[in-house]
Protein backbone atom coordinates (compact mmCIF):
# COMPACT_ATOMS: atom_id res chain seq x y z
CA UNK A 1 0.00 0.00 0.00
CA UNK A 2 3.03 2.15 0.81
CA UNK A 3 4.37 1.86 -2.34
CA UNK A 4 0.95 2.57 -4.26
CA UNK A 5 0.38 5.59 -2.49
CA UNK A 6 4.02 7.13 -3.61
CA UNK A 7 3.49 5.74 -7.31
CA UNK A 8 0.36 7.81 -7.11
CA UNK A 9 2.14 10.92 -5.85
CA UNK A 10 4.59 10.42 -8.35
CA UNK A 11 1.63 10.24 -11.11
CA UNK A 12 -0.06 12.69 -9.95
CA UNK A 13 3.14 15.33 -9.70
CA UNK A 14 3.80 14.63 -13.74
CA UNK A 15 0.10 15.59 -14.18
CA UNK A 16 0.60 18.64 -11.92
CA UNK A 17 3.59 19.52 -14.04
CA UNK A 18 1.80 19.28 -17.28
CA UNK A 19 -1.08 21.43 -16.31
CA UNK A 20 1.62 24.05 -14.81
CA UNK A 21 3.37 24.22 -18.44
CA UNK A 22 0.08 24.82 -20.00
CA UNK A 23 -1.33 27.33 -17.95
CA UNK A 24 1.34 28.54 -15.49
CA UNK A 25 -1.59 28.10 -12.51
CA UNK A 26 -1.54 25.25 -10.16
CA UNK A 27 -4.74 25.68 -8.46
CA UNK A 28 -5.54 25.00 -4.49
CA UNK A 29 -8.36 22.59 -6.20
CA UNK A 30 -5.60 20.71 -8.53
CA UNK A 31 -3.67 19.80 -5.06
CA UNK A 32 -6.53 18.61 -2.91
CA UNK A 33 -5.89 15.07 -3.91
CA UNK A 34 -2.09 15.36 -3.64
CA UNK A 35 -2.54 16.63 0.25
CA UNK A 36 -5.27 13.65 0.65
CA UNK A 37 -3.09 11.31 0.02
CA UNK A 38 0.12 13.04 1.40
CA UNK A 39 -2.32 13.04 5.16
CA UNK A 40 -2.75 9.39 5.07
CA UNK A 41 1.18 8.74 4.41
CA UNK A 42 1.83 10.95 7.48
CA UNK A 43 -0.54 9.32 9.24
CA UNK A 44 -0.07 5.46 8.42
CA UNK A 45 3.57 5.60 7.42
CA UNK A 46 5.38 8.37 8.72
CA UNK A 47 8.03 7.52 11.53
CA UNK A 48 7.49 11.06 13.16
CA UNK A 49 4.57 13.60 12.87
CA UNK A 50 7.07 16.54 13.99
CA UNK A 51 9.71 15.14 11.20
CA UNK A 52 6.65 15.80 8.44
CA UNK A 53 5.79 19.37 10.12
CA UNK A 54 9.49 20.33 10.09
CA UNK A 55 9.37 18.77 6.15
CA UNK A 56 6.56 21.09 5.53
CA UNK A 57 8.33 24.07 6.60
CA UNK A 58 11.40 23.65 5.34
CA UNK A 59 9.58 23.12 2.03
CA UNK A 60 7.31 26.08 1.89
CA UNK A 61 9.45 28.26 4.02
CA UNK A 62 12.28 29.31 1.12
CA UNK A 63 9.89 29.37 -2.08
CA UNK A 64 7.49 31.39 0.25
CA UNK A 65 10.57 33.91 1.17
CA UNK A 66 11.67 33.62 -2.81
CA UNK A 67 8.29 34.70 -3.04
CA UNK A 68 7.66 37.81 -0.83
CA UNK A 69 10.69 39.43 -2.26
CA UNK A 70 10.55 38.57 -6.13
CA UNK A 71 7.29 37.82 -7.19
CA UNK A 72 8.67 35.09 -9.13
CA UNK A 73 7.28 32.18 -7.54
CA UNK A 74 3.68 31.23 -7.62
CA UNK A 75 1.61 29.68 -4.34
CA UNK A 76 0.95 27.04 -6.24
CA UNK A 77 4.77 25.90 -6.21
CA UNK A 78 4.39 27.11 -2.21
CA UNK A 79 1.66 24.77 -1.59
CA UNK A 80 3.13 21.77 -3.45
CA UNK A 81 6.22 22.15 -1.36
CA UNK A 82 4.54 22.40 1.73
CA UNK A 83 2.66 19.10 0.80
CA UNK A 84 5.52 17.13 -0.43
CA UNK A 85 7.10 18.34 2.97
CA UNK A 86 4.43 16.62 4.74
CA UNK A 87 4.67 13.25 2.59
CA UNK A 88 8.75 13.08 2.68
CA UNK A 89 9.84 14.62 5.73
CA UNK A 90 12.64 17.27 6.79
CA UNK A 91 15.92 15.27 5.29
CA UNK A 92 14.46 13.93 1.97
CA UNK A 93 12.29 17.32 1.34
CA UNK A 94 15.71 18.91 1.65
CA UNK A 95 17.48 16.43 -1.15
CA UNK A 96 14.20 17.49 -2.63
CA UNK A 97 14.30 20.84 -2.91
CA UNK A 98 18.19 20.84 -3.33
CA UNK A 99 17.76 18.79 -6.89
CA UNK A 100 15.01 20.97 -7.70
CA UNK A 101 17.10 23.97 -6.93
CA UNK A 102 19.74 22.44 -9.49
CA UNK A 103 17.94 21.76 -12.29
CA UNK A 104 16.16 24.64 -12.74
CA UNK A 105 19.44 26.97 -12.22
CA UNK A 106 21.35 24.24 -15.11
CA UNK A 107 18.18 25.41 -17.20
CA UNK A 108 17.91 28.99 -16.25
CA UNK A 109 21.96 29.52 -17.15
CA UNK A 110 21.56 27.59 -20.44
CA UNK A 111 18.52 29.60 -21.29
CA UNK A 112 20.29 32.90 -20.61
CA UNK A 113 23.56 31.74 -22.22
CA UNK A 114 21.64 30.46 -25.53
CA UNK A 115 18.77 33.45 -25.52
CA UNK A 116 21.13 36.36 -23.60
CA UNK A 117 18.69 37.49 -21.42
CA UNK A 118 18.63 39.27 -18.27
CA UNK A 119 16.68 36.55 -16.35
CA UNK A 120 13.50 38.91 -15.71
CA UNK A 121 11.88 37.59 -18.79
CA UNK A 122 11.72 33.86 -18.29
CA UNK A 123 8.71 32.53 -17.45
CA UNK A 124 9.00 28.89 -16.75
CA UNK A 125 6.55 26.01 -15.11
CA UNK A 126 8.31 25.19 -11.66
CA UNK A 127 6.45 22.32 -10.98
CA UNK A 128 8.44 19.85 -13.35
CA UNK A 129 11.44 20.54 -11.49
CA UNK A 130 9.56 20.15 -8.47
CA UNK A 131 8.79 16.94 -9.73
CA UNK A 132 11.95 15.35 -10.72
CA UNK A 133 13.50 16.64 -7.32
CA UNK A 134 10.54 14.68 -5.70
CA UNK A 135 10.34 11.47 -7.54
CA UNK A 136 14.39 11.44 -7.00
CA UNK A 137 13.86 11.66 -3.61
CA UNK A 138 11.49 9.05 -3.26
CA UNK A 139 13.50 7.00 -5.39
CA UNK A 140 16.91 6.89 -3.96
CA UNK A 141 16.80 8.75 -0.40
Amino acid sequence: MQKILLISVCLYLIYISYKDIKTFKITKKDLVPLLIVSIIYTIFYSINVLDSFQGMLIGAGPFYIIAIITKGIGGGDIRIMAILGLLLGKEKIQLSLGITCLIWSAIFILYKLIKGCNGKDYKVAFAPFITVGCIVSILYA
